[in-house]
């Protein structure tokens, strides 16, 4: 089913993207889904964001003032400054750990820090429960959560990030830096984005083909604003368990083509 929208923003649909990858900060249902431990995906991921910048930025360290002297307790500081909804238990200078409660969940989470000078850290929830946090020093952004539960795969190159085999690529599209790749048990999701320079409505009418000749169900959106073209893919099968939504958007001379799925591996 189309439906043609628009520009007026009262009745854009961009507003309402049902997605499985929503921005970072509010959270990918991908990385909700992988739930790997000790306090959710997105909070290790912030935590260790924050304490792999503090080990590299002058900035910080200049704010801080005694990171280079005292950096486990200088580091935790700066997370707790970045997120109020957290709170410093316990820094230990001795063992490079650092306890950290959630406010809103009342989850603690001690963190070794011995290998952070090597973009590596370790998470435990104090329930035998471990996930460790590993950073690419290649320089592609590349970040790895592996928890008891999964494994989420957090930009790096087209690779590391790469469609599973039931989720069609757009012919010729150049992947773009960055996505992320969640497996959790026998289920799978992630988010990618890629460029064309086929204009939107090609790429649109590719994916609604080849999307119902594997047996999804879709529905798209078409909108027009500003005089750029885009269009919304939302396509299920197998009464939901698989899931593939694409956002399609007129960029300049080329088209960016974002694709979320959730699914079987």
């Amino acid at each position: 089913m189309d439906k043609l929208m628009s520009g007026d923003p009262q009745n854009n649909p961009m507003a309402d993207i049902p997605s499985t990858s929503p921005p970072p900060k509010k959270g990918l249902s991908g990385m909700a889904i992988a739930g790997i431990g000790c306090g959710g995906l997105l909070l290790v991921v912030f935590i260790g964001g924050a304490m792999l910048v503090a080990r590299g930025c002058s900035k910080v360290m200049e704010v801080t003032g005694d990171l280079q002297k005292h950096p486990v307790t200088a580091g935790a500081r700066l997370i707790v400054a970045m997120n109020p909804n957290l709170e410093l238990i316990k820094a230990d200078e001795t063992t490079k750990e650092i306890t950290i409660k959630d406010k809103q969940t009342g989850q603690m989470m001690t963190m070794s820090l011995d290998e952070l000078q090597q973009g590596k850290f370790k998470v435990s929830d104090g329930k035998g429960n471990e996930t460790t946090v590993e950073s690419s020093s290649a320089g592609q952004g590349r970040v790895v959560v592996k928890g008891p539960e999964g494994e989420a795969v957090i930009g790096g190159g087209a690779a590391d990030t790469a469609l599973p085999s039931w989720v069609p690529g757009y012919p010729g599209a150049v992947s773009k830096q960055g996505g992320l790749r969640v497996a959790k048990g026998d289920k799978l999701s992630g988010m990618t984005v890629a460029e064309s320079p086929d204009p939107v409505g090609r790429v649109k009418d590719f994916y609604e083909a080849r999307l119902k000749a594997d047996g999804f169900k879709t529905e798209t959106t078409v909108t027009n604003a500003g005089g750029k073209d885009s269009a919304i893919v939302s396509a299920t099968k197998d009464d939901g368990k698989q899931t593939v939504s694409l956002v399609i958007t007129a960029d300049g001379a080329k088209t960016s083509i974002m694709v979320n799925y959730e699914g079987p591996k």
